[in-house]
This record gives structure tokens, sequence and C-alpha cells, in this order.
């Protein structure tokens, strides 16, 4: 088995076990218009995210500035998802716009 089979088998895997725990969840633009951190907790806060990672299929530099002093928040595109993030974070949100 080659190692791109393992990551595949893996991915598979971990997402398995966090959709059966019922830790994956799909947002609906989840967006922020400026890159103000408080603009982003509070979001999360209203949707009741406090702890985990935040899959979007691009970055914007308002998503990356507005979340990057947010604790125990990590948010990744989908093309650097890996199986150490998913593993680090209890729950996952994809953005309606990332490709599962």
């Amino acid at each position: 088995m080659c190692i791109r089979d393992r990551y595949k088998v893996a991915m598979k895997s971990i997402l398995s076990s966090l959709a059966k725990a019922n830790k994956i969840f799909i947002s609906q633009g989840l967006e922020v218009g400026s890159p103000k951190t408080t603009e982003m907790a509070g979001l999360l806060k209203k949707i009741g995210f406090d702890k985990g990672l935040l899959i979007f299929k691009e970055l914007n530099e308002n998503l990356i500035l507005s979340s990057r002093n947010i604790p125990n928040i990590e948010v990744t595109e989908i093309n650097s998802l890996n199986p150490v993030s998913l593993l680090k974070h209890k729950a996952i949100i994809f953005s309606l716009k990332s490709k599962l």
C-alpha cells in the first residue's frame, strides 16, 4: 500500500468517525465582511461553535485575519486538509462552497 492510499484511508476513517459522533457541520456562507476578530468571534458564538476546524474551498484575507487570534479555532483550505488537523479538533465546519 503506497503512502497516497494510506492517506486516503486515514482521511476516510477520521471523517467517518467524526460523522458518527455528529461532529461535522455544514455552514451556509460563513463569511466575514471585514478582517475583525470580534466579527468572526461573534459569528462563531452565534452558531455555538467555540472550538474546532473551519474548512473553506478558498481562504480570503478577511477570513485569515479575523480568525487568527481566536483561541481553539483553526481555519484551513480544503486542499490543505490533513489527518493531523482532523485529529487535533473535536468538531469541524465545512463551508457550503467547499467540495466535500
